[in-house]
């Protein structure tokens, strides 16, 4: 009994970690491109160039600059600027999915979902 739960379980993690696309499987290429996130109420994201650098998208107090990719994360650095002072930062998040339109980010126990803009 305990080897069959033992080879279900081994299953699903193999299952669960081939259904999401992540960064070291799919490549840079799939990140570049400008990033909405999904919440209804105010437009803000990020745009990713195939250079590595970033942008803010909707946010004049945080200002992303740079961006890698790998082993299933995602990171973002840049400046948090507000109260007179200017702090860098680098936010590290785990890739839950990704696919030509969407991303869903996770930031500890927050899940972010974003939308690819088309030009």
């Amino acid at each position: 009994m305990k080897n069959l739960l033992l080879i279900i379980l081994v299953l699903l993690a193999g299952e669960t970690a081939c259904s999401r696309s992540l960064p070291a499987e799919s490549g840079k290429q799939e990140f570049i491109g400008s990033w909405i996130e999904e919440n209804g109420n105010y437009r803000q994201g990020f745009d990713l160039k195939a250079d590595g650098t970033a942008a803010s998208i909707g946010m004049a107090t945080l200002k992303y600059e740079n961006w890698k990719a790998g082993d299933g994360r995602i990171v973002l650095e840049g400046k948090s600027i507000g109260n007179g002072q200017t702090i860098n930062f680098s936010e590290t998040m785990l890739v839950i999915e990704l696919t030509p339109d969407t991303m869903t980010l996770q930031r500890g126990k927050d899940k972010i979902r974003y939308r690819k803009e088309t030009e």
